[in-house]
């Protein structure tokens, strides 16, 4: 059988125990209660993460949509350049065309004052050939009359000679 000292004693055991409970119970809230802030700490963080995922993808989405921007800006003017660039070169073989064309067209004329200067070279050359030739011919005939004339000369010499021998 118990006795009261027995009973005592578990009474105080038991006292201790439920103090201990007691104890334990309140660790438990403080510790459920510090559990719920971790909690909602870990909450909140979530929140500012996502909250900061969203904002670091919306600032991703801008920084891709100026590097797209920057890429058709440049892609256009690329096309602009490359046009302004063909433009030039057309321009620049419409302007070698009209001046070779000028070229061409300047040498013709002096090929044709050439053969002008030389038709009219050969012509004033025919012209002197012919004076020449007709200045041949007259030397030719005034030699012949000078011939004559000398013999003519010469025989009246000779008549005016045999009428002064018969004088004498």
């Amino acid at each position: 059988m118990t006795t009261d000292r027995q009973l005592d004693k578990m009474a105080q055991q038991l006292e201790q125990l439920l103090l201990a409970v007691a104890k334990q119970s309140r660790n438990i809230e403080a510790m459920t209660y510090q559990i719920g802030l971790i909690s909602e700490g870990i909450t909140e963080l979530k929140n500012t993460l996502a909250l900061g995922m969203a904002e670091f993808q919306q600032g991703m989405a801008e920084f891709r949509q100026g590097i797209q921007e920057m890429r058709d800006t440049m892609a256009a003017g690329m096309t602009e350049f490359r046009q302004g660039l063909a433009e030039m070169r057309e321009e620049f073989r419409q302007e070698m065309a009209a001046h070779r064309e000028a070229v061409q067209q300047e040498m013709a004329e002096m090929r044709a004052e050439f053969r002008q200067g030389m038709a009219e070279l050969t012509q004033q050359l025919a012209e002197v050939n012919v004076v020449t030739q007709r200045q041949a011919e007259t030397a030719e005939r005034q030699e012949r009359n000078i011939e004559r004339l000398a013999a003519t000369v010469e025989r009246q010499a000779q008549i005016v000679e045999r009428l002064l021998e018969q004088r004498s």
